[in-house]
């Protein structure tokens, strides 16, 4: 009787549904955290566990206390302690691949020179006297001439010799690659005598003539094309126009025309000019880009953002005829205005070359009519009175080749004797103060000319 009264106890017994928190319906609190939930009233029958003999006629009733522990089991299963939620697991994003930028194999912070003639390699140096020579690519016994870079190091351009006589042709050099690419090869019977690359590096120009005969006699070709490489485009030929001579690159202007110095056929008392410097458009159209007026220039060049061009001028009567004056100007001229200026230097002096320092600002290199005197001289206007002189010095006697460097100007000069080292000279400031520091690039080679200087940081 006992027993068929507990039994009939348990099977009426209510319970709440118990209802673990991975599949509580939303919205529901977790009973974990003292808060009731709504109760399902549906009976759970708590029933008897059989034993291994199950079908034996023994069995094992749940006393209450059983089933006490029974729902404290599944309290606890739905709080987590007997059987723990999982925890989801993180998606690891992986950290991106940076990819290196390569760096060019001529480093752009410091100053590059090159023999003049045929050389195998660029000598790298810093101002306080560290060099360092960085190969050419080239097979062989080749030789390279013609060096010419873009004034941020990302590009090199060279003609390439097999020997002394046999030119192979053009090569491109981006120096974040190892290697250079042969992209041109003059036609048979020509030979390149120049190059000129863009600031950008985009585009490269030459000038390719008839390698047996003299300039006056010559046919000649002016192209342009990729700097990578890719077709050439006819941009003047002497066909085209031919009162001109086989013209030198000066560089291209902001909107990619060429400007050429050239000089003419002109006759003497015809008013035209016997040496002009020119424009030329992908089109082919050639127009006059120097200062009517100026009928013989010498040393021209670009400004840095391609807008200006400066060049030095003989003004007044031409060589040989009466009152002719021994002076040389510096000329600059506004591409868009046509506007010109002009820098006379102080007595006695005369503009043999000049560099643009700045957009706004020439390097002039000055010599004295004697020939005794040669200094340099920083102009930024035509006002003499703000421009800014160097002291002369016996290196300049023998000067090659310059750059602005800085504030100041780095140059290079003909040997004193056929061995010895070769010598570039430092000026950190344009000053009368200012003395120049030697360093030393390397003994000198047969069939090497004086070192040329190719590129100098912010020149």
């Amino acid at each position: 009787m006992r027993g068929d009264f507990l039994n009939e106890k348990l099977k009426n017994l209510v319970l709440p549904r118990i209802t673990p928190p991975n599949l509580a319906p939303r919205g529901s609190p977790s009973p974990c955290k003292g808060r009731a939930t709504q109760p399902s009233q549906a009976k759970m029958v708590v029933g008897w566990g059989f034993s291994a003999s199950s079908q034996s006629r023994g069995v094992n009733y749940l006393a209450p206390a059983t089933a006490g522990i029974l729902v404290a089991a599944l309290m606890l299963a739905g709080c987590g302690s007997i059987i723990p939620t999982p925890t989801p697991t993180a998606t690891v994003t992986p950290a991106p691949t940076i990819t290196p930028t390569p760096r060019p194999l001529l480093p752009p912070d410091k100053i590059w020179a090159v023999n003049d003639g045929f050389a195998t390699s660029i000598q790298v140096f810093s101002t306080d006297g560290e060099v360092s020579t960085i190969k050419l690519p080239l097979n062989g016994e080749q030789r390279a001439s013609d060096a010419a870079a873009t004034p941020d190091g990302a590009y090199l351009a060279y003609l390439v010799w097999n020997d002394q006589t046999s030119q192979r042709g053009i090569a491109s050099w981006r120096l974040t690659e190892p290697n250079a690419r042969l992209i041109y090869q003059p036609l048979s019977g020509y030979r390149i005598i120049g190059l000129a690359l863009a600031n950008d590096g985009s585009q490269l120009a030459f000038v390719e003539t008839q390698a047996d005969k003299l300039p006056v006699e010559a046919d000649w070709r002016l192209l342009v094309m990729p700097a990578g490489g890719g077709e050439p485009t006819l941009l003047a030929d002497l066909s085209a126009q031919p009162d001109l001579l086989p013209p030198t690159l000066l560089g291209f202007t902001s909107d990619g025309t060429l400007l050429v110095n050239a000089n003419t056929r002109f006759e003497v008392d015809s008013d035209k000019p016997l040496q002009a410097i020119y424009s030329v458009t992908v089109g082919g159209a050639v127009a006059l880009a120097s200062a009517p007026e100026d009928r013989i220039i010498g040393n021209g060049a670009v400004s840095p953002d391609g807008r200006q061009i400066a060049y030095t001028s003989v003004p007044g009567a031409l060589p040989g005829q009466p009152d002719q004056p021994t002076l040389s100007v510096g000329r600059t001229v506004n591409l868009a205005t046509r506007e010109t200026s002009t820098l006379v230097p102080p007595i006695g002096l005369s503009v043999i070359s000049l560099r643009w320092a700045s957009n706004s600002a020439l390097l002039l290199d000055m010599l004295s009519v004697d020939g005794a005197t040669q200094v340099f001289a920083l102009a930024g206007s035509e006002d003499q009175a703000t421009w800014q002189f160097s002291a002369p010095d016996e290196s300049r006697d023998r000067l090659f080749s310059y750059a602005p460097l800085g504030e100041g100007v780095i140059y290079s000069g003909f040997p004193e004797a056929s061995d010895g080292q070769w010598v570039v000279y430092v000026l950190e400031a344009i000053s009368a103060e200012s003395q120049p520091k030697a360093i030393l690039l390397g003994a000198m080679e047969a069939g090497q000319g004086p070192p040329k200087i190719l590129r100098a940081p912010g020149g």
